[in-house]
């Protein structure tokens, strides 16, 4: 072993390190191959690798030296430890220690969010000397060193106690100056007699400075042209720039090394190479085409990898010559679960541009191939019980997974078997589901058979049976038919509740089962069974809610939208806007063509003659002008009624554009660092509005009178619109900001900017800058206000929170959220989503109201403004998808069904739409609005108008009925019965007036003098009365069971 000495004191009492080591190793006289061998006889292994806490007290000898002793007295193991053992055993070790400090490190920090299976082991390990740090911290005798990748700091901001630390703690490694570089250089050859050449340094030196952050090649640069001096055929004592060059310089010796040794395989062993490689790289967050690489390394087991197309052979005989000293791309330890492959270094990962393809080919591919193989270690590791397989939502992923990627060879042993173990499963489960079938229908069929005897024997012992058990089946057959009528009572008034919450899809799906099962009890009523239960007990049945059901239905109908029509591109539809009058609509598709509608006609008026993609377009306030965003991050302004093009906005990189209020400015937000103020009527620059950082975002306050600005120098800025000068700065910098500002928005009354990065949402005041933090949704896309300023949309992945006075609540989809709108009268929120709807929602309630279905996802959503400058209570609304339509849709007015104040069950329309009545008052029915009061004709319980709506009869339990007239609410006669009045009915000509009664009588009254004509008399109470449509025939209904034409 290579011992290093422990430090000693000289006479002052000052701590000096030995000039030499106590163990035989001396390094200076070693060859450097001899070194080399010393060095990897036996690398040395993490104490979390031991499993034991190993780290010596340190003891102070005879003469006060420092020395470290070998091994602890009593070594903690902590490889079977619960998480709060761990912790306990960690205080007690550094409690026991008897140094004046305990110092621990924990290198590539950042493999805790790449390798930790799941957030609670990552919790619990961050815990661990979080405790520690906070219980043996205070006393100084406790230090904790973290080494991480800078890129992964913003992980850490998810959990409070990691991010207060790091916080204040932290500390950035810089990059080496020249000096240092050329240092790092010479330094480690000198110590082993190896020469540099002063042009190599001075080359490395360039070429490292143009890429800073190249420490790890630099490294790895050097190795490679130690190992070509001492290893190589051309031995020599110096380090040379002809070889430097030869290998690549220090951006290509990695990767070329890599090429030439992948190249070198055969075409069985490149399968195996891309495998290995892939299996030591694990996915970061960015996309694959993000500057932003995190991807990181991954450490596998080799003996966990065969399978099918590679066997344990193969994989040793390929990691082999991968692990090769003269390669030295990955490296192979040993370990107590087998062999340990690692990537060389994860520059290699970043580097070497056809990992990175193969990373990209994958990228969808390899968290699925891990988690499969996660729950396919838990379920051997659970015995490989059944419980413990996928099933058929995981398992048709994972079918997927092997019908695309399977020819790869990604899986490993386990994780086929555990694939092919969850698809036997489901066949057994589809055999026993079918074998149970086929026994129900033999039992139901064997059942049937004994059915149709025991009917046979009860024909026959009908007349022995007992009037006793004949009663109770009878009263059996009630109670389940009665039970049945409950619960459609019940679905009806659930139905009832849906309907007053403006949930208008699901009431009339629910009216539809609730007639569903309304047909079914009503055909048992048909069938013998219940002609014999009514013939014995029909007093005791239920009625059943037949027109509740059929009114939920009908009432529910009327309050869905309707789809007007269709707009037709030969592209996926990325965006929609109306002109503030309303009358036209713009829609832009890949189809590279932004066309403009006329909303009545439904035909086009123009095309935006532009080639190129257009993801966002939008009128001025005086629908004059439209200005379009490109992909291509250019703005371009447009006539709105010709369609020719304006002028285009010189500003590179554009990500944002908006109006101003007046529609006479236009802001936009670009990756030059600024946001420019433009003049809407002839394109000029007003201002240019400077940052440090790309500009994201930007945004008018709704007076038109300051503009907002966020940046990636974490900075919110507010301008004055009118002379472009700032007025303030929110600087985030001492925030432990979560990400990059992307969103800005002022709210309603301008004394506040809305600003968001992924994960937060801060209120600043304008003026003071004083923020505050709020939110809760991850990640964070936009903020939108309501019109009316009352309510705050936050924007998320696939939910939108809504807040306001009355109001917290989350709407959520299936699918990604890309656009969010709200009604001109703010009642309603609108959401387009990738799970191809776009859903309405009532922003009082939260609640869902209805579903607008696309073929596609929907890309973008609008609603009309209001009509002459007045809302309605019915929407107009386009939706935009990616199966090449824009769409046109009504929504009922879903706020303007009129609610009638009153305990009456009864309602009906006048013939001519016109006025509604319930017996008692009049109603407007196109308003709402009382008309009049018919002397409060509580008794009331049947009423009809006539033909012409111009009178009213009403008939009421105290034996009278009256004639009213529709227009005053004026009774023009007042007529009586012996008894309850019980229904009333016009003839259609309007001259003749039906009425029953509990007397046993129906009546006809001349409708102009209220004089009585005729009394048809029945034997029993008259419930019903109708009149032919020629009004020559009269038919009755009596509770004799007849009906009598007269």
């Amino acid at each position: 072993t290579l011992e290093a000495p422990p430090f000693q004191r000289g006479a002052g009492g000052d701590i000096k390190p030995p000039h030499k080591l106590n163990n035989p190793h001396h390094i200076e006289a070693e060859k450097p191959e001899k070194l080399t061998d010393k060095l990897n006889d036996n690398p040395p292994k993490s104490p979390l690798d031991r499993g034991t806490l190993e780290a010596p007290p340190f003891q102070r000898g005879a003469g006060g030296d420092i020395k470290p002793p070998h091994t602890l007295n009593h070594p903690h193991n902590i490889e079977t430890e619960k998480p709060e053992k761990l912790t306990e055993k960690l205080i007690q070790f550094i409690e026991q220690a008897e140094a004046e400090r305990i110092i621990m490190v924990i290198d590539q920090f950042e493999e805790s969010f790449t390798l930790c299976e799941t957030q609670e082991k990552r919790l619990e390990f961050f815990n661990c000397f979080l405790d520690a740090l906070e219980k043996q911290g205070k006393e100084n005798k406790f230090c904790l060193i973290l080494g991480m990748r800078a890129d992964f700091l913003d992980q850490c901001s998810k959990y409070p106690g990691l991010a207060t630390q790091i916080k204040e703690h932290q500390l950035l490694v810089t990059p080496l100056e020249k000096e240092e570089i050329e240092e790092a250089i010479k330094k480690p050859a000198e110590l082993v007699g190896m020469g540099v050449e002063p042009r190599l340094v001075a080359q490395m030196t360039e070429d490292f400075l143009r890429n800073p952050g190249s420490l790890p090649l630099l490294q790895y640069t050097l190795d490679v042209l130690w190992k070509s001096a001492t290893q190589g055929e051309e031995k020599s004592k110096y380090l040379t720039l002809a070889t430097y060059r030869k290998l690549g310089g220090i951006k290509g010796t990695l990767t070329k090394r890599a090429n030439e040794v992948f190249e070198s395989l055969s075409k069985s062993e490149k399968s195996v190479a891309k495998r290995i490689f892939l299996e030591l790289v694990q996915p970061g967050n960015e996309s694959i085409n993000s500057d932003k690489i995190t991807d990181t390394r991954r450490r596998v087991i080799l003996e966990n990898l065969p399978n099918e197309q590679h066997n344990l052979e193969m994989l040793l005989e390929v990691s082999d010559k991968l692990a090769d000293q003269n390669n030295r791309l990955i490296t192979k330890d040993k370990s107590e679960a087998g062999t340990l492959l690692d990537v060389i270094h994860e520059e290699l990962i970043r580097s070497w541009e056809k990992l990175r393809e193969w990373v990209e080919e994958y990228q969808e591919a390899l968290p699925l191939e891990r988690k499969i193989e996660a729950d396919a270690a838990e379920w051997k590791k659970q015995g490989e019980k059944d419980d413990w397989l996928w099933r058929e939502g995981q398992l048709i992923k994972a079918e997927e997974y092997v019908t695309k990627y399977g020819d790869m060879g990604l899986l490993d042993g386990f994780a086929c078997e555990f694939v092919r173990e969850s698809q036997e499963l489901r066949k057994r489960w589809e055999k026993e589901e079918e074998e149970r079938k086929k026994r129900e229908f033999e039992q139901e069929q064997k059942a049937r058979r004994l059915a149709q005897r025991r009917n046979q024997i009860l024909g026959i012992s009908l007349v022995l049976m007992s009037g006793v058990s004949a009663y109770a089946l009878v009263q059996q057959r009630i109670v389940r038919y009665n039970i049945e009528v409950s619960l459609l009572r019940e679905l009806a008034s659930q139905t009832q509740i849906f309907r007053d919450e403006k949930r208008h899809t699901r009431s009339v799906l629910l009216g539809l089962k609730s007639m569903n099962t309304v047909q079914d009890t009503k055909k048992f009523l048909d069938s013998w069974w219940g002609k014999v239960v009514k013939q014995f007990s029909s007093d005791r049945l239920l009625d059943i809610p037949q027109n509740e059901a059929d009114g939920a239905i009908r009432k529910g109908l009327l309050q869905l939208p309707n789809r007007l029509h269709e707009f037709q591109h030969q592209g996926k539809v990325l965006a929609v806007a109306f002109s503030p009058d309303g009358k036209t609509i713009a829609t832009a598709s890949d189809d590279q063509t932004t066309r403009l509608w006329d909303v009545a006609t439904r035909k086009p008026i123009a095309t935006l003659n532009y080639k190129g993609i257009v993801k966002k377009v939008e009128f001025s306030s005086d629908g004059k002008t439209i200005v379009t965003l490109s992909e291509d991050k250019t703005a371009r302004l447009w006539d709105a009624v010709t369609g020719k093009p304006k002028v285009t906005l010189q500003h590179q990189g554009i990500n944002a554009v908006a109006f101003s209020p007046d529609g006479k400015t236009i802001a936009t937000a670009s990756d030059d660092q600024t946001a420019r103020l433009w003049d809407a009527a002839t394109g000029k620059v007003k201002f240019t509005l400077e940052h440090q950082g790309i500009v994201n975002a930007v945004a008018f306050s709704r007076d038109g009178k300051n503009i907002g600005t966020v940046s990636d120098d974490n900075t919110a800025k507010v301008w004055d619109a009118v002379t472009g000068k700032i007025k303030n700065t929110i600087d985030h910098k001492d925030t432990w900001i979560e990400g990059t500002l992307n969103v800005v928005v002022f709210n309603p009354d301008g004394k506040k900017i809305l600003t968001a990065t992924e994960n937060t949402v801060y209120y600043s005041d304008i003026v003071s800058g004083i923020y505050q933090y709020g939110g809760n949704v991850r990640p964070i896309k936009d903020l939108i206000y309501s019109p009316d300023g009352e309510t705050l949309a936050v924007v998320g992945e696939d939910i939108v929170q809504i807040q306001n006075n009355q109001t917290f609540a989350t709407l959520k989809h299936q699918g990604k959220i890309n656009a969010v709108a709200f009604s001109s009268d703010s009642k309603i929120i609108a959401t387009a989503s990738d799970d191809n709807t776009t859903q309405l929602f009532d922003t009082a309630t939260g609640n869902s109201m209805t579903t607008l279905n696309h073929q596609s996802s929907v890309n973008a959503v609008a609603f009309s403004p209001p009509t002459n400058g007045k809302s309605s209570d019915s929407h107009i609304i386009v939706t935009a998808s990616d199966d090449k339509t824009a769409r046109l849709w009504q929504t009922a007015a879903g706020n303007g069904m009129i609610t009638i104040k009153d305990s009456s069950s009864l309602v009906v329309f006048s013939p001519d739409g016109k006025t509604i009545t319930n017996g008692r008052r009049l109603w407007n029915a196109a308003k709402g609005e009382e008309v009049a009061t018919l002397n409060d004709q509580s008794s009331v319980n049947t009423v009809a108008f006539s033909p012409d709506s111009k009178t009213i009869v009403t008939g009421g339990y105290d034996h009278t009925f009256g004639l009213w007239d529709t227009t005053t609410g004026k009774l023009i006669a007042n007529l009586r019965h012996q008894s309850q009045v019980d229904a009333v009915a016009f003839s259609p000509d309007g001259k003749t007036i039906a009425t029953t009664s509990y007397d046993h009588t129906a009546r006809l009254w001349d409708a102009a003098t209220g004089k009585e004509i005729a009394i048809l008399l029945h034997p029993h109470q008259v419930h019903a009365v109708a009149f032919s449509p020629n009004s020559q025939t009269i038919v009755t209904g009596s509770m004799d069971g007849n009906a009598r034409l007269w």
